[in-house]
């Protein structure tokens, strides 16, 4: 599949892919035997980016194969600087027929990330969505330190299972950073970064009711959920992103 032109939303590439293209994209990776990252961009990315974690904008710039918009602050930025709104590709919603298309078609996918019972149930769950995909999993409770023992030996675990999928769940920008660090290690096809995508997986969170999502509000109805860790992130964060992503091309 040809590369489409990304815009830029707050100095972070965006592609414009849907959903179903991301399925012709594996498709294409595992046919010629590629590895590729399928990364994300949100409200929280940018901030990042611009802020604390300045190397960001030249991996998503310069090393990360496709970026997915992960937001509804994504689209409005794109909608404010003029660009066409990518469509809205959210794990928790987006990623059981994902999964479904993957056991379809044989893919197997390894979950990387969070505690053992949320993983466990994650893949639990998974698998009951899609009974043929034949998944594994792994928490994110170890030494990820690049020659630690505990780190070699995940990476070990993950290779002996060949998955054409990673989801890897660490938080930004712990994750990105360590599946750049490890790809090369890692016999895979595609590599997602997905934040706390195992837990909605695990039934730990839920999906915001329509409402909320038809009103591109869905970060609101997550800070009444969790005012105490999410309360400072959002009220602060998001003026940050706009001024952001006025201020960038």
């Amino acid at each position: 599949m040809e590369k489409q032109k990304a815009i830029s939303v707050g100095g972070i590439p965006v592609d414009l892919f849907e959903e179903r293209d991301y399925e012709q994209l594996l498709v294409e990776s595992v046919r010629n035997n590629q590895k590729k990252t399928f990364f994300n961009s949100n409200a929280h990315m940018v901030v990042l980016a611009n802020t604390k974690f300045p190397w960001l904008k030249k991996l998503f710039r310069e090393k990360v194969d496709y970026v997915m918009c992960d937001g509804a602050g994504i689209q409005m930025g794109a909608w404010l600087r003029g660009k066409p709104v990518p469509q809205k590709i959210a794990y928790n919603a987006w990623f059981w027929n994902y999964a479904s298309f993957c056991a379809k078609n044989g893919y197997r996918i390894f979950f990387l990330g969070a505690r053992e019972e949320v993983i466990v149930k994650a893949a639990e769950n998974m698998k009951k969505h899609a009974p043929e995909l034949i998944i594994s999993h792994h928490h994110g409770y170890f030494n990820k330190g690049k020659e630690h023992p505990e780190n070699l030996r995940v990476i070990e675990t993950i290779n002996s299972f060949k998955p054409h999928v990673l989801l890897v769940g660490f938080g930004m920008p712990d994750q990105e950073k360590w599946i750049m660090d490890h790809m090369g290690d890692i016999s895979c096809n595609a590599f997602f970064p997905c934040g706390g995508a195992f837990d909605f997986f695990a039934g730990k969170r839920s999906l915001a009711p329509k409402l909320f999502r038809n009103l591109k509000m869905e970060w609101f109805y997550r800070m009444l959920l969790e005012p105490v860790r999410l309360g400072k992130r959002y009220l602060v964060e998001n003026p940050k992103f706009l001024y952001y992503v006025l201020k960038n091309p």
